[in-house]
C-alpha cells in the first residue's frame, strides 16, 4: 500500500525486501519490477543468534544496494532494529536524504518471554531503533500506544500514527449463525503470544450458558495447545487452517458472532492484523488487548473489553445478547473499518503526512 500510495503521486519507488520469507522458513523468488530481494541468511528458530545475525547481515546489504540508488526519500519500516542501525548510519552520511521511520512492532518491548527487558542486551537493541528515530526528520508509529511507549524517544520529533490498513471493499453484513450455538473465530498465528488459558476460561463460561463452536483460521507452534484446551473446555473446534481465499473466509466469519482478540497481557502491542480482518468482516471482537483496539472497542461499542475478573459477566451478555443486537455491532464494527483502516483512510492520512513533503 505504501508503494501504490507513493506511485500514484509519482514518485520512482524501489522496495527492498528480505529474501527469506519469516513465516515459512523459506526463500522467497517474486522479485522484480521494482521490487529487489535481498540476500539473507536464513534461520529456524523465531528466537535465535542465527536470527539476529541474520537480521544484521541482510540490513548491512540492503543499505550497500540502497548506496548505489541515492534515494531522495528513504522509508524504514523497523524492525528489525539492524535497519533502524543502519539507516541513522546512512543519513549521517547523506543528510539530504528525508528519512522515515515507520514502527510497526516494537522489539523487543513486544516479546513475552524475555522478563522486564531491562540490561544488556536490550538496552542495545532498544538503543538501535531509539538512536534511528533521533537522526529521523518523520517517525511514524503503527498505533497511540506505540508513541505512548516510545515516550521520550519521540520527544521533539515530527511524528505521526498511521495504522495497518486493508483495501477498499463492498461487504454484506449478514446475521451469524442461527442454530442454537455460539459461534466464535479465532484468527491468525498461533504463537506463544496469544492467552490460551483466558481462552480456555472464556469458553468453559460460555459453554456452561450455551454451547459453543470455535472456528480457527491461522496456525502455529501452539495449535495444537489451543485446540487441546478449547476441545477441553467445551467447544466444538472445526479447524480450518490457514486460509487465503477471501470468499472461503468470509463464509466463516458470517456464521460468527464474535472473533477472539485475546493475547497476553505481558505483550506490548495495541493494534493486530487480526483485528482489522475482524473489521473488515464487521465482526465484533472478544479483546484484551490494551491500547488502541481497547478504546476503539470501548468508544465504538465494537465487541466486549475484558479482564480475568470479568468474564462470567462477558459470558452472560454474549451467549444471551439478540441477533438484532449482534447485528447492529456487526455494521458498527464495519464503519469503523471503513473510517480508520480502509484503502481510503490509509491514503488520506499518508496525504497527511506526506502530502507537503512530495510537492
Amino acid at each position: 500500500m505504501l508503494r501504490r500510495w507513493f506511485a500514484s503521486k509519482g514518485c520512482s519507488v524501489t522496495v527492498y525486501e528480505s529474501e527469506f520469507r519469516h513465516f515459512e522458513k523459506v526463500k522467497r523468488t517474486d522479485g522484480g519490477d521494482g521490487r529487489v530481494l535481498v540476500k539473507t541468511i536464513p534461520y529456524y528458530k523465531n528466537i535465535s543468534i542465527k536470527r539476529a545475525m541474520s537480521h544484521h547481515f541482510m540490513a548491512k546489504e540492503a543499505f550497500r544496494l540502497i548506496e548505489k540508488d541515492q534515494p531522495e526519500l528513504l522509508y524504514v519500516l523497523v524492525p528489525s532494529n539492524s535497519l533502524a542501525k543502519c539507516a541513522r548510519r546512512y543519513k549521517k552520511k547523506y543528510p539530504q536524504t528525508k528519512l522515515c521511520i515507520d514502527i510497526v512492532d516494537l522489539w523487543p518491548e513486544t516479546l513475552p518471554s524475555c522478563g522486564e527487558k531491562k540490561g544488556f542486551p536490550f538496552t542495545l537493541w532498544r538503543g538501535m531503533r531509539d538512536n534511528a528515530i533521533k537522526a529521523a526528520d518523520i517517525v511514524i508509529t503503527e498505533c497511540n500506544m506505540y508513541r505512548d511507549v516510545l515516550g521520550k524517544a519521540l520527544a521533539g520529533k515530527n511524528s505521526a500514527v498511521l495504522y495497518l490498513a486493508g483495501n477498499d471493499t463492498e461487504r454484506d453484513i449478514v446475521p451469524p449463525s442461527d442454530d442454537g450455538r455460539l459461534h466464535l473465530c479465532y484468527l491468525g498465528s498461533i504463537n506463544s503470544l496469544i492467552d490460551i488459558q483466558m481462552i480456555s476460561s472464556l469458553i468453559m463460561s460460555f459453554t456452561a450458558l450455551k454451547p459453543v463452536v470455535l472456528h480457527v483460521i491461522g496456525d502455529g507452534e501452539a495449535k495444537r495447545d489451543l485446540l487441546g484446551a478449547a476441545e477441553s473446555s467445551g467447544a466444538c473446534v472445526e479447524f480450518h487452517g490457514k486460509i487465503f481465499d477471501d470468499a472461503r473466509k468470509k463464509q466463516i466469519f458470517d456464521l460468527c458472532s464474535f472473533g477472539l482478540n485475546v493475547m497476553k497481557e505481558s505483550v506490548c502491542v495495541g493494534l493486530t492484523m487480526k483485528s482489522i480482518d475482524y473489521f473488515e468482516a464487521g465482526l465484533p471482537v472478544i479483546n484484551t488487548i490494551k491500547g488502541d483496539t481497547w478504546d476503539l472497542v470501548k468508544e465504538h461499542g465494537i465487541g466486549l473489553n475484558i479482564r480475568q475478573k470479568s468474564i462470567p459477566q462477558a459470558a452472560k451478555f454474549i451467549t444471551s445478547v439478540s441477533a438484532e443486537k449482534v447485528m447492529s455491532i456487526k455494521q458498527a464494527t464495519r464503519k469503523v473499518y471503513d473510517d480508520l483502516f480502509s484503502g481510503t483512510a490509509f491514503s488520506k492520512k499518508m496525504e497527511e503526512i506526506f502530502g507537503d513533503m512530495l510537492k
